[in-house]
């Protein structure tokens, strides 16, 4: 249903993207180029540029949950695994690190993981068979795969080939137990690779020199790890620090990649006599503090006790770092013009509040005046700063007119110290008193005056202001016996504080004109806007809008017959389509689904029903929901059954219906089932199933809930 005016505005909140792979990361694979793919947190495949201070970025998981890249070729194409919802874990294959992954043909195999490829595209991994493993190879992204020659070998895996074709991996030897592989090429035999007295050995890389990295054990407690073995027939090498490392590839220039076991982290190694460093890692925590009507946001991270002042171009993309002119600069807001406030420190000015004259400016410092330190918090649109100053112990809440005036304080109004965090292009200001007892929020309505107290509503422990947009919207934070400390959010200065979703100890530090609030931890709340989508019919086609149903006559469809044999098939009702319109919108939420049924025909009197909903973006299913066991049902048109179906929605990627998309719903059913597709009564067939509509008593249909990307 559309949402009423005066209800309570709801919020949708997420973290905002970050740069990811602090901890538990892992490179398995480098090409020609230096460029480097692995895994953060078992789910998020990565892609470094290089070995260089850049972080990685995340690869597109497409229609998956997570991913794992584990091959890159010179070209850039990259192989891996994703996950699915259902608990699935296919091969897959990105044709650029931009693109989004599509699955690689399982052949006749239960199941398959992709390795490596190479650069004529030929990949290797292995496939899941009665037997046990198998190692595969395909013969291009669109083949599927077939076995490799196994010879004396079984439990077999192949992990890396170059672009001669010569393929390593691991087996199992009834004589010598796991052992390192190597094919000449993908119709040769196998042949086990020199393992000098080691009872174990895996290999995991190799290039187009023939050089190959791998790891091997003398059994519980004894020496081995990383290895190197300099052509298919020399004797293994241990790299440099082989116990706390293992290495999964090799470029041609002989870079080693895999992962530092004592730190969980993604490591490197120069070449196979260089000493292992660990490659770039992205934040331990970040923070969002600022946004402006663009989306822009600005924030810091932190890393390895290092602050660093970050840039959002948008709450979907990773951030970038700020210059920082010298500073350990922390930005606190961002005006419409692009123009960023915050503070930093240098030994040349002390503590100084800065401004940025653009995301790709250094920042300078603002004028300090009569004030030894100073940090700037907002910023208008006409240029008007506020922020906090001090000669020493004692602080003021203070504003500048402009850039480039001094600072002024801020009336006190008899509250002793004050702070100011917020300023709109009204001039309206907010902040609040500076008490280890309770907090105060204050409004200055204008920067001449003195400031009164916001309404606590319920927050029996007080109330923080930091944030003001146009609308006289303010956001901060509360506290109160119940709730703890929780963001909170006031739709006007005289309106009560509402607590904001999903974030218990954080604080709302800004917001926008579009009602979008941000806040410590990257976390960002949208405001959701609810709408029907009513089940129509205008002549054949079948059609979703939000006009809620004015026929008094209900129309009807009907499914095709239903069987229990045969695996008890899904039966089609009907597909119901609507274009989504001009601006994107986020998919938050659905609410559940409401059908009149009754039977097709009259012999079917004692049957059961199940029914399947399923909501579709451009044809593709997002989610899905099922009633089971329907009984009960009749002919009569006016006894029609009002059947709710519940959607479950969990998704683990943002679901955004951009202009012109298609949002649909499909209905189906099929002979009634405990939900696990035994028989639950009734009939064992049917002639089928009819779902009334598009009639102000029948209205059938469900509600979205969506928010600004």
């Amino acid at each position: 249903m559309a949402q009423a005016a005066d209800e309570a505005q709801n919020y949708h909140a997420s973290s905002l993207p970050t740069l990811p792979g602090y901890n538990n990361t892992q490179a398995y694979a480098v090409n020609a180029s230096g460029q480097i793919v692995g895994v953060s947190g078992g789910f998020t495949a990565l892609m470094w540029g290089s070995t260089s201070a850049d972080p990685p970025t995340p690869l597109q998981t497409g229609s998956f949950s997570g991913a794992i890249a584990r091959g890159i070729n010179a070209s850039g194409q990259i192989v891996g695994n994703g996950f699915t919802d259902a608990g699935g874990s296919p091969a897959i294959f990105w044709s650029n690190s931009l693109a989004a992954p599509t699955p690689l043909s399982r052949g006749v195999f239960d199941d398959v993981e992709a390795q490596d490829i190479n650069s004529t595209g030929q990949i290797v991994g292995w496939g899941l068979s009665e037997a046990g493993d198998v190692a595969v190879i395909w013969q291009s992204p669109t083949a599927a795969p077939s076995p490799l020659p196994s010879g004396v070998f079984s439990f077999i895996e192949a992990r890396g080939i170059n672009d001669a074709g010569q393929i390593v991996g691991t087996g199992h030897s009834e004589s010598t137990g796991s052992v390192a592989l190597y094919w000449a090429s993908p119709t040769a035999d196998p042949v086990q690779l020199v393992s000098d007295g080691f009872i174990s050995a895996n290999a995991e890389g190799i290039n187009d020199s023939g050089q190959i990295v791998g790891s091997v054990s003398t059994g519980f407690g004894g020496d081995g790890g990383a290895f190197f073995w300099a052509s298919p027939t020399a004797t293994p090498t241990a790299l440099a620090d082989p116990t706390h490392n293992q290495p999964f590839g090799i470029s041609d220039s002989g870079l080693i990649v895999g992962h530092n076991t004592n730190h969980g982290r993604a490591a490197y190694w120069p070449s196979p006599s260089g000493t292992p460093a660990e490659l770039p890692v992205g934040f331990e925590s970040t923070n969002a503090r600022g946004i402006n009507d663009s989306g822009q946001i600005v924030g810091e991270g932190f890393k390895q006790s290092t602050t660093i002042a970050l840039f959002w171009p948008n709450a979907r993309t990773v951030p970038t770092p700020l210059p920082a002119g010298g500073f350990a600069a922390i930005p606190l807001d961002i005006n419409n013009a692009g123009q960023i406030v915050g503070k930093g420190f240098s030994s040349a000015t002390g503590p100084v509040a800065l401004i940025w004259a653009s995301p790709t400016s250094a920042p300078t410092p603002l004028p300090k005046g009569s004030f030894s330190v100073t940090e700037a918090t907002a910023i208008n649109d006409s240029g008007q700063i506020v922020g906090s100053a001090s000669t020493g112990t004692d602080g003021a809440a203070v504003f500048w007119a402009n850039p480039s005036a001094s600072p002024t304080t801020l009336a006190e109004g008899g509250f002793g110290r004050v702070r100011a965090h917020g300023i709109n292009n009204a001039g309206q200001i907010v902040g609040h008193i500076v008490s280890s007892v309770r907090f105060v929020a204050l409004l200055w309505e204008t920067p001449s005056a003195s400031p009164t107290p916001l309404p606590a509503g319920s927050m029996s422990g007080g109330v923080e202001a930091y944030g003001i947009n146009d609308l006289g919207q303010i956001v901060g934070r509360g506290s109160s016996r119940n709730f703890g400390l929780v963001p909170v959010v006031w739709a006007s200065p005289t309106g009560v504080p509402l607590v904001l979703p999903l974030g218990s100890g954080t604080i709302a530090v800004g917001n926008n004109n579009a009602g979008v609030i941000v806040g410590l931890g990257a976390i960002i709340w949208r405001p959701t806007q609810t709408t029907a989508a009513f089940l129509h019919a205008q002549g054949t086609s079948l059609l979703l809008n939000a006009n809620a149903p004015t026929n008094t006559t209900a129309r009807s469809r009907d499914s095709d017959a239903v069987q229990f044999a045969k695996g008890n098939p899904w039966k089609t009702i009907g597909t119901w389509s609507q274009s989504v319109g001009s601006s994107s919108r986020m998919l938050t939420g659905l609410g559940d689904l409401h059908a009149w049924l009754g039977l097709k025909d009259k012999g079917d009197k004692g049957a059961r029903f199940d029914l399947g909903a399923e909501v579709l973006k451009n044809g593709d299913v997002v989610s899905t929901g099922e009633s089971y066991c329907i009984d009960g049902l009749t002919l009569n048109p006016a006894d029609a059954l009002d059947t709710p179906v519940a959607f479950n929605f969990f998704p683990t990627n943002d679901i955004i219906f951009n202009a012109n998309d298609t949002l649909s719903l499909r209905i189906s059913t099929r002979i009634g089932t405990f939900g696990d597709n035994t028989f639950c009564g009734g009939h064992k067939g049917a002639a089928g199933l009819r779902l009334y509509f598009d009639a102000a008593s029948r209205p059938a249909g469900f509600a979205t809930t969506t928010a600004a990307p």
